[in-house]
């Protein structure tokens, strides 16, 4: 079924959230699919025996809207084609779910506006009195549900409002977070639900912080001067007032939602107070000098006198009313808190200034108050947590349908709390099958294109080899084209995972142009006779250089052919996890990074081996001429002799000029491969400071000592990730290029 959540985009191109008029009652439309169809074959279809017009949408999809009312429907098709008549039944389950949410900032957004503030112009939101954004915990957990269920529609309602309160925004009118005090106040929300066309299939809340006056907590505690806990004054007792009234609230709020009798989901809170190690932060939107702001103290009161109790009251409205509790949330970010630097998962006072501020100054509070709410980040792991509740729900059983033909299926996901057995999460594939038939690859464009350029490289090292680098000199540039090529293939892959594949076709440039080099014109021509030459000689013993040779299954042989396995199964690996939406994890990278970088590193010439080719032509030059002496001075011995002793001379002559020629041919030799192999002892120096600076930097971010800029990456692990990569590629390339090998003579 086509989603109502997602396929339609918001001002800012995010998912919008949908719209009150567009929840429906029906009729739904439903896409049937006719695997491995015959193009020629005309279908009829039927819907619980009534035949139906279904509407061609390509080769093999139909679509309908004889579908009146969600629930289990028997549809059967059936194809004529060259005289034949095949026909195929399937039992299909109509599901749409409806999932609001309702509540305060946590909910709504706040602190992750669609789009951060430029220059005068403010952030830009789903809804701007509420500050709502399509980045909130539960509307990323809708998301991701639509994205996992293909074949279930998911509809969307985004109610929650930043500053919300049970008492004014959830059971009464409320005027939002930001705009005109002018302004109509807002229905509330519980209103707004109970008005729905149809009941939901989950309500997720988030509400009560506001309740026991937490946003006040903070306030007064940052702008009272004060040396010890600001919860030893009148203000603890105000939290503990609110604390014993959030009670009856939530009384309150669980008889104005039996209207719908709807599955509820209540989330608890997330604990912002902690540094990395989970310990309450030093301090809080604390200046240098002063006594005012957040002491430790403060927030540790902050966490056991509201935060805790808070969580504790949820836990118990949710067992007394029979609620849904969302738990886990406060220890997951218990050392992700606001001073636990780049690993925080909590928005601070610059990034609230940078992100939803500005200049202007009738915004001026809109820039502060998204402080010490859920980043991005933060967002995603709520919306984890949420996800696995709601999917919690639906995954008690896996019972087939009965009655079905063909393959059977599995009926699709409900959310509702199982008063029966519930059907699985996700559902097997629902196609209509009128014939046996293997199953298409669905691997993209680029993963098949990675395949080709990984089976093209491999095939390049068997074949160097069978027949050595004396009859391949061009196999290292030609191994890093392809590797090159490869690395910018998969940045197009991963083109959604910004980072990685800015690094990735970086790198992939990088190797290109290694490899172009490694061709430049006149260099291999003369390699490539050079290395003949040598070869030979090798070959023949008169030669103390050793190429590798066919079948000469050395260590070096052996090394390069385990990298080249090690490559393979790497290339393998990324393929497999990409092909099924997953993230290589970081080892991942760096291995595969460190084995295209040695093999490349063994392969390409060693700076030493130039100065080795001209320091043996210089000695060869030297034999010959002292070859060419000792033959010339027989030569003047036997002119003066006669009979056996100028026959001697003449004899000696001859060895003195064959050895002058072999000296000669060596010479050549030797002089034509010094200027075949391209300088890399400037490329080497330049490797091993990219290799220090990677390595530096790659350390610096795992430790969190320093940050990335937020505009450029998606997230610290992935520009982690990414340099972690590079660096194990620069260190392996630079270790093979200076190792002693065979392979390089």
């Amino acid at each position: 079924m086509p989603d109502t959540y997602g396929s339609v985009l918001d001002p800012n191109h995010l998912p919008r959230s949908t719209a009150l008029s567009e929840v429906r009652r029906g009729p739904w439309r439903v896409d049937l699919e006719v695997p491995h169809c015959d193009p020629r074959a005309t279908y009829d279809w039927s819907v619980d025996g009534t035949p139906i017009a279904a509407t061609p949408n390509g080769p093999c999809t139909f679509s309908s809207e004889a579908f009146p009312r969600l629930g289990t429907y028997s549809v059967e098709v059936q194809a004529s084609v060259d005289g034949r008549r095949l026909e195929g039944r399937e039992q299909i389950t109509v599901e749409d779910w409806l999932i609001v949410s309702l509540g305060d900032s946590v909910a709504s957004g706040e602190g992750v506006p669609e789009i951060d503030r430029k220059g005068f112009k403010g952030a830009r939101w789903q809804d701007a009195r509420c500050h709502r954004s399509a980045y909130a915990g539960p509307a990323v957990a809708a998301r991701r549900l639509a994205e996992r269920n293909p074949r279930v529609s998911i509809t969307f309602v985004h109610l929650a409002c930043s500053g919300a309160k049970v008492t004014a925004g959830l059971l009464g009118s409320y005027g939002g977070i930001a705009g005109s005090s002018a302004l109509p106040g807002l229905p509330s929300q519980v209103a707004v639900l109970n008005a729905l066309a149809r009941a939901p299939t989950a309500v997720v809340i988030s509400i009560g912080a506001n309740d026991v006056g937490f946003t006040n907590v903070v306030i007064n505690c940052a702008k009272r001067r004060h040396r010890h806990s600001c919860f030893q004054g009148p203000l603890g007792k105000e939290v503990a007032a609110g604390l014993r009234t959030l009670r009856e609230r939530y009384d309150e709020l669980s008889k104005a939602l039996t209207a719908r009798a709807s599955p509820i989901y209540l989330t608890e809170y997330f604990d912002p107070t902690g540094d990395i190690t989970g310990a309450a932060c030093n301090s809080v939107l604390k200046p240098p000098i002063g006594l005012f702001g957040l002491n430790r103290e403060d927030l540790r009161d902050a966490r056991e006198k509201l935060l805790a109790p808070l969580n504790r009251i949820i836990a118990e409205a949710s067992s007394h009313f029979h609620w849904t509790e969302i738990t886990g949330i406060a220890q997951a970010f218990r050392d992700h808190g606001y001073c636990a630097g780049s690993q925080r998962w909590v928005t601070t006072l610059p990034d609230s200034i940078r992100h939803q501020g500005s200049l202007s100054l009738s915004q001026l509070k809109e820039g502060l108050v998204g402080t010490l709410h859920p980043n991005k980040e933060g967002q995603e792991q709520i919306a984890t947590f949420i996800q696995a509740a709601l999917e919690q729900s639906a995954a008690p059983s896996c019972a087939h349908t009965p009655g079905s033909s063909g393959t059977p299926v599995g009926d699709p996901p409900a959310i509702d709390p199982p008063a029966a057995p519930a059907p699985c999460l996700t559902p097997q594939a629902q196609d209509l099958p009128l014939a046996p038939a293997a199953t298409h690859g669905t691997l993209s464009a680029p993963l098949w294109i990675l395949i080709g350029l990984g089976i093209a490289a491999i095939a390049l090292l068997i074949l160097t080899l069978a027949r050595g680098v004396d009859r391949i000199p061009a196999a290292p540039a030609l191994l890093s084209l392809l590797i090159g090529a490869a690395l910018i293939d998969l940045g197009v892959e991963l083109v959604d995972h910004q980072a990685p594949a800015i690094v990735l076709m970086i790198a992939g440039t990088l190797s290109l142009i290694t490899g172009v080099l490694l061709l430049q014109p006149g260099a291999t021509p003369s390699l490539r006779a050079g290395a003949s030459k040598i070869g030979h000689l090798a070959t023949a013993g008169g030669g103390s250089l050793r190429l590798m040779q066919p079948k000469a299954w050395n260590t070096t042989n052996l090394v390069v052919v385990s990298l080249g396995a090690g490559l393979a199964v790497f290339f393998a690996g990324i393929t497999a996890a990409v092909a099924n939406g997953q993230t290589p994890p970081t080892a991942a990278w760096a291995a595969g990074s460190a084995v295209s970088g040695a093999l490349i590193g063994l392969l390409v010439p060693a700076p030493r081996t130039k100065k080795g080719h001209l320091a043996a032509a210089e000695a060869a030059e030297a034999a010959e001429q002292k070859a060419n002496d000792e033959a010339a001075e027989h030569k003047a011995q036997a002119a003066a002799a006669e009979g056996d002793a100028a026959a001697e001379h003449n004899a000696k002559a001859e060895v003195a000029q064959t050895a002058a020629a072999h000296a000669a041919s060596e010479a050549i030799a030797h002089r034509a491969a010094a200027a075949g192999i391209a300088g890399t002892a400037l490329a080497s120096v330049l490797l091993f400071i990219v290799f220090v600076v990677l390595l530096a930097l790659a350390v610096l971010l795992a430790t969190g000592t320093i940050e990335p800029h937020q505009a450029f990456i998606e997230s610290q692990k992935s520009i982690t990730t990414a340099v972690i990569a590079l660096a194990s590629a620069s260190g392996s390339a630079l270790i093979g290029i200076l190792a002693p090998s065979s392979s390089k003579g």
